[in-house]
């Protein structure tokens, strides 16, 4: 894997798959595939897989972390993806749905349609102190009767899980969507 440069942006894509129960398998031997070519670009930082089983289908969602904006765009090129590319849309019976954030905006939306922009730094940061102090309070307080008797290192390892797990899903999804309007304020509407 390379490690992300500091002089590009590194970019999540999630591509969204949904796929026929009877072709899943055929589905995810492809799709481990692609990952494995994807895992020999150079500007492959890292790729996740979330399943969702429905009804009669699997709707999948790939997670794709590269070093650049233009690393995913460049791939789709190869011959080799390009061909499993084909077949898993054969497979799906469409082209996947896609989003695309830059370097942290995975925490924010964007405008749809539009592509991905940044709020500035400070805003960023700003939001980050208002999602994580409030928080570490909370955890802090409340924590301390139930792990206060454990090891130092050990409560902060706990602490930080819990708090990594509640801004990922709900608190960081939560806030950007209620400072949306905030954040993009510098952008022509």
């Amino acid at each position: 894997m390379s490690s992300i440069s500091l002089q590009t942006k590194p970019v999540t894509i999630t591509l969204t798959d949904h796929i026929p129960v009877a072709h899943q398998v055929e589905y995810e031997g492809l799709v481990a595939e692609l990952h494995q070519l994807f895992q020999q670009q150079p500007d492959f930082v890292s790729v996740d897989v979330i399943r969702h089983t429905r009804l009669h289908l699997m709707e999948y969602t790939v997670v794709l972390r590269v070093d650049s904006d233009q690393s995913f765009s460049k791939w789709k090129k190869d011959p080799k993806i390009k061909v499993i590319l084909e077949k898993i849309y054969a497979v799906a019976g469409e082209a996947e749905h896609s989003a695309k954030a830059l370097a942290l905006e995975i925490w924010v939306d964007h405008k749809a349609g539009s592509e991905p922009v940044m709020p500035p730094v400070w805003k960023r940061v700003l939001m980050s102190v208002i999602a994580v102090y409030p928080m570490l309070v909370l955890l802090l307080t409340f924590s301390k009767p139930l792990i206060g008797h454990l090891p130092q290192m050990l409560q902060v390892l706990m602490i930080v899980i819990i708090l990594s797990i509640l801004l990922t899903w709900p608190i960081m999804p939560m806030l950007s969507k209620i400072l949306h309007p905030w954040l993009f304020a510098h952008i022509a509407r």
